[in-house]
């Protein structure tokens, strides 16, 4: 077993976008090593250029408003090119992320509360920084930041929840468009309910290969399987009536599932055991309560969804409960089992916070990554 120490960041900034920008690198100056990896070409690669990159700040402005304003203030804060932050590629590259979302309707739930709740597993290498924003012209909002600009997840005002996982691990990236962290933040920003976050969603030129799972404070809940432009979506508001949905790294979808992309068996195991959990309250009469969701995230394989296999990128580093009826979060830096949930507000103080924390890492079993597909 393996332990590494791993650092944690809380920041709440408010103001405009500018200002936002140049307080979040007030805040992140003194970490050299994140300050050049988000002001270096991404992956050791080429700059954009500068046709591309005029381009991707167009679309910028159209779908995420206020986006080029905030990097423009991280740079002049650091006395660095706009054109040189590496957000930009976001338009061409994505992060991929191991997860498991499940989200869940009042009448499924014994609180009669919508929640989303989610694991997000990767590598303990990462620079997880969880961010409140009060932007102007934006809707506040709490979210675990990716490049810094971009969410992997987060919760606004509104009680709009977002959490994303990769549909499919090393996906064959071949279209032109966005990938997720726009995606959400664009979402976080500019919409109020799961109908609202659904038709940006399409509007959106979107190239990424990913599960989103969306939930309101009205009750509704909605998945979102997206292969690049190809897309399907679920919802609790329609014919189908979804009381439920689970999404880990895969695609359920028929029509993405004909595609056969590469399915690990440990995202098919994740599945199955949130399915089996809820299916059983479901069979029982039963609701499910928050603290049965919460141990889900925190049993680690194949009883709930807990991953400790850090060194192979598939280690738990945080867990939420998004509560969208309450309009607040639970979250945990580390994994579940053996680190404390710490309940989250809006209207926190301006700040950074630090929280280091030791997470543990083992091998995975034998056919983990295995594909199920051949």
């Amino acid at each position: 077993m393996e332990k590494k120490e791993v650092l944690y960041r809380k920041i709440v900034m408010e103001g405009s976008a500018y200002e936002v920008g140049k307080q979040l690198a007030e805040h992140l100056k003194t970490d050299e090593g994140l300050i050049h990896f988000m002001t270096s070409p991404f992956m050791g690669g080429d700059p954009i250029p500068k046709e591309r990159l005029n381009k991707v700040k167009l679309l910028l402005d159209q779908y995420c408003p206020g986006a080029n304003e905030e990097i423009q203030g991280f740079a002049d804060a650091l006395g660095v090119e706009q054109d040189c932050v590496i957000y930009y590629y976001a338009y061409l590259f994505p992060q991929a992320c191991n997860c498991s979302q499940l989200a869940v309707t009042p009448e499924t739930s014994e609180e009669n509360h919508t929640f989303l709740v989610r694991n997000y597993e990767f590598s303990w290498n990462d620079t997880p920084i969880i961010m409140e924003t009060a932007i102007e012209g934006q809707y506040r909002q709490i979210g675990f930041a990716c490049q810094l600009f971009g969410r992997f997840d987060g919760m606004n005002e509104h009680g709009l929840c977002v959490a994303t996982s990769a549909g499919v691990i090393q996906a064959p990236y071949w279209e032109e468009g966005f990938v997720f962290p726009i995606a959400v933040r664009a979402i976080l920003n500019q919409c109020k309910t799961v109908q609202e976050a659904i038709e940006l969603f399409k509007k959106l030129p979107f190239a990424d290969y990913r599960n989103i799972c969306l939930a309101d404070r009205f009750g509704n809940i909605a998945r979102i399987q997206a292969a690049a432009s190809m897309h399907t979506v679920d919802r609790s508001d329609n014919e189908e009536n979804y009381k439920y949905l689970i999404a880990t790294n895969h695609y359920v979808a028929d029509q993405l599932k004909a595609k056969r992309f590469y399915t690990p068996s440990h995202s098919i195991t994740r599945q199955e055991t949130m399915e089996h959990c809820l299916a059983a309250y479901e069979k029982a009469g039963k609701k499910i309560s928050e603290e049965a969701m919460k141990k889900l995230l925190e049993q680690p394989m194949p009883e709930g969804v807990c991953c400790h296999y850090y060194g192979d990128g598939m280690g738990t580093m945080w867990s939420e409960v998004f509560d969208a009826t309450e309009k607040s979060i639970q979250v945990c830096f580390g994994s579940p089992d053996d680190h404390q949930w710490r309940k989250i507000d809006f209207h926190s103080e301006p700040g950074m916070k630090e929280y280091r924390e030791t997470l543990k890492s083992v091998t995975p079993p034998e056919g983990f990554w295995e594909d199920t597909n051949k």
